[in-house]
């Protein structure tokens, strides 16, 4: 776990006024495990990431911050598995426990064969949707390009594939966050300069960026899990 979110951790837990031992004790683990995530030596493993995460309620892209070596691992697991007939999902084995991911929702099996169910709202963009953008954006760069013969204008669909993405992602969530900016006014750029010639002018709109993520904060990946 890096640095950055072993301080996300210990700025939680003094927000929400815990000391180390108390966390521990709402974990049902030693105080010595809390201290080693909050030096970084160590990490929370699944189970104790969705109690963190459900104990200062926030979701876990926002507890992990920027691990996203950790963020990649359950990315690849979840890649990797394969689709279990228990609650019609995946399984992932980890460490001594066993994660279930179904349709809607999530079960942790410890090693004594306790069970946690979780409501989930996990979102990866799935290849198929990603395909249907791509495809609709491919057509629409050929079509645009053939009608009107101006393909230097036509290859901005291909950044549609990123802003529609994100767009769907900001509303499935409901967080502008995750709108993909950057990519949204790289094509006001282009077409202020394409139809109206104003080049000079027009990158003026590329100082929106910062002030866009200072209003609406950072973007951050997105797996979000909640409990009833």
């Amino acid at each position: 776990m890096n640095i950055e979110t072993a301080n996300k951790l210990v700025q939680l837990r003094k927000k929400n006024n815990l000391s180390q031992e108390e966390l521990a004790n709402k974990l049902s683990i030693s105080r010595q495990a809390v201290s080693k995530w909050e030096r970084a030596e160590a990490a929370p493993d699944t189970d104790n990431l969705i109690k963190l995460a459900r104990l200062y309620k926030i979701s876990l892209d926002e507890l992990l911050f920027s691990d996203n070596e950790f963020l990649n691992e359950i990315d690849k697991e979840i890649e990797n598995s394969k689709p279990s007939d228990d609650l019609d999902g995946i399984r992932i084995k980890k460490d001594d426990k066993e994660i279930i991911i179904g349709s809607d929702r999530m079960q942790i099996i410890g090693r004594n064969g306790e069970k946690s169910n979780y409501d989930k709202s996990i979102y990866y963009f799935k290849r198929t949707s990603l395909a249907i953008i791509s495809s609709l954006c491919i057509i629409g760069f050929f079509l645009y390009g053939f009608i009107t013969e101006k393909w230097y204008v036509a290859w901005l669909f291909f950044l549609g594939i990123p802003l529609i993405s994100s767009i769907v992602i900001a509303i499935r969530f409901k967080k502008i966050k995750y709108f993909n900016y950057p990519t949204f006014v790289t094509i006001i750029f282009f077409l202020l300069g394409f139809i109206y010639g104003i080049w000079t002018d027009a990158w003026i709109v590329f100082l929106t960026i910062p002030l866009f993520y200072l209003l609406f904060g950072g973007p951050r990946r997105v797996i979000y899990i909640n409990k009833k």
